[in-house]
């Protein structure tokens, strides 16, 4: 029922529109409020004089932005009246003090603490980021895996890919490998719906059909023979819904490598993507959980090979 609702409202053309007002309503009940500026992008006032602004262009991420009102505000350092700009592409000061440039709403330090209390990454490892967005995580996997070790980050979106290119130059690093490419059950070219955020996702698996973009893609075992690559010790898969056709098609990676997995989930046409990911790792001799995660609804499944 939802995925028609959905379908109609985009039909008719008010599914933005609806989207805002459901935000409205649902900051009202959290003393949360939306309203447009004169430039027609929206602010999102909250307790204690604080205020997020983004692009109108992004309002169908107000939802979130009320419901993790918090994080959102917390990701990055505000500036002197308490506000956040997510408007525009921007250079942006994280939490823990570090520069980073974002296209949009930022990647949070939070989230990273999360990833390094499922994984142990040792210096020396081979780490393969698929979604890598602005690149906060590829780059902190630099770090932590030294120069002994390596990354290979992947993002689709280009205006992401831009920032993360920005990123990776400024951290001027040598063993973080960037690719303007989406990981994908084939290798070629698919449309890929690129709205310059985290949300960016390949068309297939996306409600919205705005901004479509053509992108390269290619399997995960087609890089991994182009590249020589004999070792991964971690496999993180971000993807907005794509990660089913990723993992499906990487059968045989899985198989050879046997890395621990963090794999994002996400809803694609209402159904989460939970069962599907659960089941191809268990079949694969994995052991799996699903881990809350902050700022947001969509959990983290964590897989670790079992023996033997």
């Amino acid at each position: 029922m939802k995925g028609f609702l959905r379908s109609t409202a985009q039909k008719l053309g008010i599914y933005e529109a609806l989207g805002v007002g459901l935000a409205r309503l649902q900051g009202l009940k959290r003393g949360i409020h939306i309203r447009r500026n004169g430039d027609a992008n929206f602010q999102v006032s909250g307790p204690g004089g604080r205020s997020i602004f983004i692009n109108n262009r992004h309002a169908i991420y107000l939802a979130d932005m009320v419901s993790y009102f918090d994080f959102y505000h917390g990701a990055v350092k505000p500036n002197d009246k308490n506000e956040v700009h997510y408007e525009e592409a921007a250079w942006q000061v994280l939490s823990n003090g570090q520069p980073f440039y974002f296209t949009s709403y930022a990647e949070s330090a939070s989230t990273l603490d999360l990833y390094f209390q499922l994984v142990d990454i040792k210096p020396g490892a081979v780490v393969i980021d698929v979604g890598a967005c602005c690149g906060l995580t590829s780059l902190e996997f630099g770090r932590v895996v030294t120069d002994s070790g390596h990354v290979y980050a992947f993002e689709a979106d280009p205006g992401n890919f831009a920032a993360l290119e920005k990123n990776w130059t400024l951290a001027g690093v040598t063993n973080v490998t960037i690719e303007h490419l989406a990981v994908w059950k084939e290798s070629g070219e698919l449309q890929f719906q690129a709205d310059g955020t985290a949300g960016a996702r390949v068309s297939a698996v996306s409600a919205r059909q705005d901004s479509v973009v053509t992108v390269r893609s290619i399997t995960l075992a087609e890089y991994i023979a182009s590249r020589g690559i004999t070792r991964i010790d971690l496999l993180k898969i971000d993807v907005e819904g794509s990660e089913v056709e990723i993992l499906a098609s990487s059968r045989a990676v899985l198989r050879e490598f046997r890395p621990a997995l963090i794999v994002e989930l996400h809803p694609v046409h209402d159904v989460w993507t939970t069962d599907a990911c659960r089941k191809i790792l268990e079949e694969e001799n994995y052991t799996t959980r699903i881990v809350p995660q902050p700022g947001t609804a969509c959990p983290l499944l964590a897989a670790t090979p079992r023996p033997g």
